[in-house]
């Protein structure tokens, strides 16, 4: 296994090559590539006291500001970045700046100039 950063390497009862192809799915016993946590999400939502819709106008202050954050957002969105742990540095890097360049060629476009709270974002 190559070497993720400096000299540490994670121990093969962490993480094994086979281990990493197997698909994540949500499952209801723990295993391998599952907490054993299916359906958790899906009863927390039905528990729910309020519109999350509203908390997201509230939170991005307008249904302009809900659709602007959203734009900005689907961009990185396209990314894949589940894989950057067992990549080397030279291959994360490499995606990196190929991701970043995507990302921000779609902004360059059309001509978009961020303001300071779309940076904070």
């Amino acid at each position: 296994m190559s070497r993720i950063f400096g000299s540490w390497t994670p121990p093969a009862t962490v993480v094994t090559p086979d281990v990493r192809q197997l698909p994540a799915a949500p499952r209801d016993a723990p295993s391998e590539v599952s907490g054993g946590t299916a359906g958790v999400l899906d009863e927390e939502r039905r528990k729910l006291t309020f519109d999350p819709f509203k908390l997201t106008l509230a939170l991005d202050g307008s249904p302009k500001g809900v659709a602007h954050r959203r734009w900005l957002w689907e961009a990185g969105e396209l990314y894949d970045n589940s894989m950057n742990y067992f990549q080397s540095r030279d291959q994360m890097v490499a995606r990196h700046v190929e991701t970043f360049i995507g990302i921000h060629r779609k902004f360059a476009e059309e001509g978009y100039r961020p303001e300071p709270e779309d940076i904070l974002m």
